[in-house]
């Protein structure tokens, strides 16, 4: 059984690393699972920006061997893997045959099992709903035996592991139900915008087929009024070229390469104009043609290295708001404050699959900001409340410092979930927001 010796988080935040970090063979999990002198967590591939997948002082249990997709049936799109596959991989095996994951973040790095316990979404969760609506069936490994749970078998504990931040036990096994695509093209609409109110309507008008976001300058926010950009994408037929990447984000067109001390608001500031213009240079709309991959994964171009976020480390902070009017006034707070990149979704009416889903219907915020320690920390906090006391709620996967009572305001599910925590698992987050009983 080797160790290994990764970041506790990607945004590089000083989090205190774990006690023991354990990377079994893929036969070896049960024999890892066996009780030990501090409490367990699993890890996928470590995208998470914030301490959902740290366990200082305690054991990391790493998935990296669990990496088989154990059957694919081009026919149906079902496919039955292992929780350490990387979504890179499942598109690898799948695309060719015209099927992808419904639900993609915004990296291709992250594995299965960190999909599932983060419930993530894409750009097209207007349509498709989170990884969870997408999952058949799971079988856990916990500490005294196996457990396979579905819609119908165990629903409960399957409701507490969508979503469930790797608390309920290891996921070794998933069954996914893929989505059909024409091809591994998409045609993209960059369209620059004047206000808030115009680009949340051009994302309003998505189709059913489309993935769409809007990039906005935070630094211009005033009122209504601030820089945006939308990108739409249709999938489309042909063939991947492999090379050439549109600038489907502010952060892709600096790649890795941005020495951690640009990567600051002063910077920021300067290249949010300049890439409002430069995203649509000869029209207000421009069109073009590129891969599924490189409009889905931009990430995995901006973000190849975490090195840019400096030693200190960037602060994510990711909510959902119910409409335009909340988020107009988060967007405000968010202006104060010296954002680093600003995202925004439109989310669809789908049920929450899982007891701590973040989705639902509204507008998704993504934000960062550098770690300036506590003034840092008293800004976010200020954030907090803008959005929780207009209705909305806040992300787990981007989040370092989410106190318990603004845990228990999004998910008013939390008491009921904690009844299906592993007594073996724990995490940083978990520790910080956990319900008293």
């Amino acid at each position: 059984m080797a160790r290994s010796s990764a970041s506790p988080s990607w945004s590089r935040l000083p989090i205190e690393p774990e006690a023991e970090r354990v990377r079994p063979d893929a036969g070896g999990f049960a024999d890892a699972l066996r009780p030990r002198a501090t409490a367990m967590l699993p890890r996928g591939a470590g995208r998470t920006y914030g301490d959902s997948a740290a366990n200082s002082r305690g054991t990391l249990i790493e998935t990296e061997s669990l990496d088989r997709i154990l059957s694919f049936d081009p026919g149906s799109g079902r496919i039955v893997l292992e929780a350490g596959v990387t979504l890179a991989e499942i598109h690898r095996r799948t695309l060719p045959s015209g099927w992808v994951v419904p639900c993609c973040p915004g990296t291709a790095a992250v594995t299965v099992g960190g999909m599932i316990a983060h419930d993530v979404h894409g750009k097209n969760h207007h349509a498709t709903g989170t990884i969870g609506l997408h999952v058949r069936s799971l079988r856990l490994l916990r500490p005294e035996g196996e457990v396979t749970c579905s819609a119908a078998a165990a629903p409960e504990l399957f409701r507490a592991t969508i979503g469930g931040l790797g608390l309920t036990g290891l996921v070794e096994q998933a069954e996914l139900q893929l989505q059909r695509v024409p091809g591994a093209l998409v045609d993209v609409t960059r369209e620059r915008h004047a206000s808030l109110g115009e680009a949340v309507g051009a994302l309003d008008e998505l189709g059913p087929d489309e993935h769409g976001y809007a990039w906005v300058d935070g630094y211009s926010v005033d009122g209504d009024r601030c820089r945006a950009v939308t990108f739409r994408a249709r999938p489309v037929a042909g063939e991947d070229p492999g090379r050439g990447r549109p600038l489907a984000g502010p952060l892709a067109a600096l790649g890795g390469l941005v020495p951690a001390s640009l990567f600051r608001p002063a910077t920021v500031r300067a290249f949010n104009r300049a890439y409002q213009l430069g995203a649509a240079p000869w029209a207000r709309r421009r069109r073009l043609r590129t891969s599924l991959r490189a409009f889905l994964f931009p990430q995995d171009d901006a973000h190849a290295s975490n090195r840019v976020y400096g030693r200190r480390g960037v602060h994510g902070h990711h909510s959902l708001v119910p409409g335009l009017d909340a988020a107009r006034a988060v967007l405000s707070g968010i202006r104060r404050f010296g954002p680093l990149v600003l995202v925004i979704k439109r989310f669809g009416d789908h049920p929450a699959p899982g007891m701590l889903s973040f989705t639902g219907p509204g507008l998704s915020i993504a934000t960062g900001f550098c770690n300036e320690g506590e003034r840092t920390l008293s800004r976010l906090a200020e954030l907090d409340e803008l959005v929780l006391s207009r209705g909305g709620r806040l992300y787990p996967a981007k989040d370092a410092r989410m106190p318990a009572a603004a845990f228990a305001r999004s998910f008013p599910e939390a008491r009921a979930f904690a009844a299906h925590v592993d007594p073996a698992f724990t995490s940083n987050f978990w520790r910080r927001v956990r319900p008293v009983t």
